[in-house]
């Protein structure tokens, strides 16, 4: 299997640093390898492992700390790492690896952003991060199935790639810190293969519910995994196994060390409250959907982002800014059920948020160098194909994402009148962005749903950092529309000339045009 390429932040430093660190590992020993999410269950873990010698069976000089930098963790979060977390590795000569994704594609590699037994700088945000991710896609936070496939995207398939880099096919550990209340996950029955390599993972014994979550790595790997879930984690572990054929242990669970001790370990060593790593508390897919009322109904509470985007409002106004780009592309995908998120800056009165998602708006080159400041009229159509039979679920919608013009925000709202004209309608404001609809789709409800197969398209103003996509090829989408409309798919008054040049750059990947443009 081939391997995405590493890059590493600081050149030949760095390689050095991570390369040539490996003969200071004990050969008398295993690697091990902790994930650390940088919240209470792994950061209790490290602790432990560091000033408890009696809970481990591995010097201290085999522990390779990962941590994959997603970005959005709080700037406090870096203060206590910096100056109480990473004096005690210094202390204890810990190897701490920081890394990133590259870029949306796996071909894109990893970046290694430090490697150090030394670590002095907590980053916050490397390269790549899931904003860059979510805008450039147009959606929010996905899950596949029970998988958190952004955890998935920006952890499990970064650690993979830099372990497998580092250590190629040695025997290794590998640590998730789930705690001891995850206890279902962690029901394996052979969770320890003499003659595999392990993963150990910190996950503490309160996350049940994290033991099916696929978001651990590549499905294929040559290795087995010891995962840290917690003593509560027993259907994780399971879930996991049968997903990859690996087995699982979980040093949280198997200390039976649940959420409150790790609390109370990493506290009472820090002197001071910590924080929850942002995939718990930062994030706002943990309170999307309702989300949040029910898992408080379970005793689960992640927080309240509207305290959090006081603190940060940088972070609140990305958030309502990463929300208005995927209701641009898809007026169903709200972060929240009842409320926008710019309503609940709103509501909160936090006046830096709002100005700082303005701003994005408005210059978004001006805090992502790498992405444009343009906005862009966008046509978007969705189809919904009918399940092959009754036994088999339909399809997920095929989308199909084109830019028609690009340019001033001024510019592309006159365009998009022109536009509606065309099909004698008129744009209308709708979930923050200009846009109508030349098709809609059937009205459904969560009682009864639209009956398939159907189609959607529509036409939208919005800033211009949503890539061009579809998922089959062009000849496949023209058939299929055929099929489903009874027509090919057209666009009023657009010629290939005037499609944007980045749409050239997605027809090449594609093979030509996803639609037939027509005068």
């Amino acid at each position: 299997m081939k391997l995405p390429p590493i890059h590493f932040a600081s050149g030949a430093s760095e390689a050095l640093e991570f390369y040539e660190l490996l003969p200071t590992l004990n050969p008398d020993f295993r690697p091990v390898v902790l994930s650390w999410g940088a919240g209470f269950d792994s950061t209790a873990l490290l602790i432990e492992y560091i000033l408890n010698p009696e809970s481990r069976d591995f010097p201290l000089e085999n522990l390779i700390v990962i941590h994959s930098v997603v970005g959005g963790e709080p700037a406090r979060l870096k203060w206590l790492i910096e100056n109480i977390l990473f004096p005690l590795c210094r202390q204890h000569n810990i190897w701490v690896i920081q890394c990133c994704r590259n870029g949306d594609l796996k071909s894109d590699g990893v970046t290694i952003l430090s490697s150090t037994r030394q670590p002095r700088t907590f980053h916050l945000k490397g390269s790549y991060s899931l904003f860059h991710h979510l805008v450039k896609s147009g959606t929010v936070p996905q899950r596949g199935g029970s998988a958190r496939l952004c955890t998935l995207k920006f952890k499990g398939e970064v650690i993979d790639a830099v372990v497998a880099h580092l250590l190629g096919d040695s025997p290794r550990q590998r640590f998730i810190g789930y705690n001891a209340d995850e206890k279902r996950r962690s029901q394996d029955k052979s969770m320890v293969s003499s003659d595999t390599p392990l993963y150990l993972i910190g996950f503490n014994a309160n996350e049940e519910g994290r033991k099916k979550d696929r978001s651990f790595g590549t499905a294929v790997q040559p290795y087995d995994y010891l995962i840290g879930f917690n003593d509560d984690e027993a259907v994780r572990a399971k879930t996991e196994r049968n997903y990859r054929e690996q087995v699982f242990r979980f040093p949280l669970i198997e200390m039976g060390l649940g959420r409150q001790w790790c609390e109370q370990r990493v506290n009472e060593f820090a002197q001071t409250e910590w924080l929850k790593s942002f995939c718990r508390n930062g994030c706002p897919f943990s309170e999307c959907n309702g989300k949040r009322k029910q898992n408080e109904a379970k005793g689960v509470n992640h927080g309240d982002l509207r305290e959090d985007w006081l603190l940060e409002p940088h972070y609140g106004g990305e958030a309502a800014f990463i929300e208005r780009i995927a209701l641009a592309i898809n007026d169903q995908q709200r972060l929240y059920e009842k409320a926008l998120v710019l309503e609940v800056l709103q509501q909160t009165d936090n006046q830096a948020a709002i100005e700082h998602y303005e701003a994005l708006c408005q210059n978004l080159s001006q805090f992502y160098p790498e992405l444009t400041s343009d906005w862009a009229v966008y046509s978007v159509r969705r189809m919904f194909a009918a399940a092959k039979d009754s036994k088999s679920r339909p399809p997920a919608p095929y989308r199909q994402t084109q830019i028609l013009y690009r340019g001033a925000q001024s510019d592309c709202m006159n365009n998009l009148n022109v536009l509606a004209a065309r099909y004698g309608l008129e744009p209308e404001l709708h979930e923050l962005s200009w846009r109508f609809w030349s098709i809609h789709r059937p009205i459904s409800s969560k009682k009864e749903k639209a009956q398939r197969p159907y189609v959607e398209e529509s036409f939208v103003v919005c800033p211009a950092v949503v890539e061009e996509k579809q998922r089959i090829s062009a000849d496949a989408y023209d058939s299929l529309w055929l099929q489903i409309t009874g027509q090919h798919p057209i666009i009023k008054g657009v010629s290939d000339e005037q499609i944007a040049t980045s749409v050239r750059r997605t027809a090449v990947r594609t093979g030509k045009l996803s639609a037939r443009l027509r005068g």
